[in-house]
């Protein structure tokens, strides 16, 4: 900026104000125009010595002292990891700056599926995705909301790693260090254990033996009455062990994954005990009566007419012994 300063036979007339001095910034154009993070980039133009910095889509910056090089026509840079498909922009960087747009867009690759292997796929063992631009993404999220950060390999066709116990049924999304997510055309699903269940008939308390494939993805068992069995350790993917919940009552058992997926298997009928009969008909509250049946060894309670509980003594599957309690009736024995 400066004075204009008119020279005349008379002498010098200068002006009272500045002139302003343009230089302005253009874009002419820039090559490739598909480019993949890590690539180098040359920005054509005028005046591009007098820029700060470029900005590519979405707000992602590079300063003049991370350029290649600079000249009042051009710009060498490499793209930055977290750029994505849109305008490029540059900026004098000033405290109030000029900022030029390209006039077409910078395509920037992402990553993109070829297939996924397996599918369904057995929780705890390698997934395979197959692809292209690959080396690019950061993070892959599965069903249940599962990120995972860490692989097995990783190259720009493929990327192998370890599916999460818990996933669950849903798409498969790659996220590049952009953020922009590729998502799974097709739902990954989990593969759910097949059971077989003997006896179907038993008590409570006692233990049921599964057999079938995959059974080292199952994380509970569910009885009648939604009660939860205790799965025994030392079980294999061919067999495990269940203890019966003492409260179960007669339903269908239900196996249910770590990825929440259940598989019904058959209906559990509970042994109820019998009463048979109880000797003496006839007794005074503080003393015994003798109680005999089938399957004794269940009962845990027994009520008198009142009700009033009685206290329940030595016992076998075939017979127990009740005492009276003071305050009985006369009346049915439960």
């Amino acid at each position: 900026p400066c004075y204009v300063v008119l020279k005349t036979h008379e002498g010098d007339s200068t002006t009272k104000t500045e002139i302003g001095c343009s230089e302005a910034i253009s874009i002419s154009g820039f090559t490739p125009a598909t480019v993949k993070s890590g690539d180098e980039l040359t920005i054509a133009g005028d005046y591009l010595n007098l820029v700060g910095e470029v900005i590519f889509t979405d707000r992602v910056s590079v300063a003049k002292v991370n350029f290649i090089s600079q000249s009042r026509t051009q710009i060498k840079l490499l793209i930055p990891a977290e750029a994505q498909t849109g305008q490029i922009a540059v900026s004098d960087a000033e405290e109030d700056p000029v900022i030029v747009y390209s006039a077409t867009n910078l395509t920037v690759k992402l990553p993109v599926f070829t297939s996924v292997t397996p599918n369904p796929v057995k929780a705890g063992t390698a997934l395979t995705i197959a692809g292209t631009d690959l080396d690019l993404v950061k993070s892959i999220t599965l069903g249940g909301n599962k990120t995972i950060t860490t692989f097995t390999s990783q190259s720009a066709a493929q990327i192998v790693f370890t599916v999460p116990a818990d996933t669950r049924d849903g798409k498969v999304t790659m996220i590049p260090a952009s953020g922009v997510r590729i998502v799974s055309a097709d739902d990954l699903v989990m593969v759910v254990p097949t059971v077989s269940v003997t006896p179907v008939t038993l008590k409570n308390g006692q233990d049921i033996t599964v057999t079938g494939t995959n059974l080292d993805l199952v994380d509970r068992v569910i009885f009648g009455g939604n009660k939860q069995g205790a799965i025994k350790d030392g079980g294999t993917a061919a067999q495990i062990l269940v203890t019966v919940p003492d409260d179960a009552v007669t339903g269908a058992v239900k196996f249910i994954t770590k990825a929440e997926k259940e598989v019904s298997g058959p209906v559990l009928t509970m042994i109820n005990p019998v009463l048979v009969s109880f000797t003496p008909t006839s007794a005074k509250p503080g003393t015994d009566i003798a109680i005999s049946g089938t399957d004794l060894d269940l009962v845990v309670d027994v009520m008198f007419t009142g009700p009033i509980k009685g206290n329940i003594g030595t016992r076998t599957e075939t017979s127990m012994a009740v005492t009276i309690p003071v305050g009985a009736k006369t009346g049915r024995i439960t």
